[in-house]
């Protein structure tokens, strides 16, 4: 009967820490997306959408590691139609522990989905909390350009964890 009770109470306690392990041990992770679009006279839509990857270091509730998260800031330019004609997009990682936050690395993406619009330069860097990308694109009318876009795209963390 001994034994019994022994391994009954062995078996709750297991049960009652291991139902707690994946709250300090494992990451987690969520995408959660903010957008918003600014129409211009000439008819051409762009269209900014952050979204948010947030996890937390394998055991960050038990060691003193900083939070992280990562997320991107992508803007893309419309016709007037709503087609695509090209995007520029940041990603960054981000450290932040409710004091202060740093941009741990920044890489940029830029694409054209019009065979008229051509992305002629790229160009990436961060500065403490920020990371920010920068890209021009040009569009083209046969071999004469008409016109040259330069987008720069910024995406800042703040001490809490805050992407803008």
């Amino acid at each position: 009967m001994k034994i019994i009770i022994k391994h009954t109470l062995l078996s709750i306690c297991c049960l009652f820490t291991i139902s707690f392990i994946p709250s300090f041990i494992v990451s987690a992770s969520e995408t959660v997306t903010a957008k918003s679009i600014e129409y211009f006279e000439d008819g051409t839509i762009c269209e900014t959408i952050i979204e948010e990857n947030t996890s937390s270091p394998v055991g960050g509730v038990l060691t003193r590691s900083a939070p992280t998260k990562s997320g991107t800031k992508t803007v893309i330019y419309k016709n007037s139609s709503g087609a695509t004609l090209w995007s520029v997009k940041v990603s960054a990682s981000f450290t932040y522990n409710g004091t202060s936050s740093s941009c741990t690395s920044v890489s940029c993406t830029a694409a054209s989905s019009n065979t008229n619009w051509r992305i002629s330069s790229k160009s990436s860097n961060r500065s403490g909390n920020t990371g920010t990308v920068s890209a021009a694109a040009k569009l083209y009318s046969g071999s004469t350009v008409k016109q040259t876009v330069t987008r720069r795209v910024s995406l800042s963390c703040s001490k809490n964890g805050v992407l803008s």
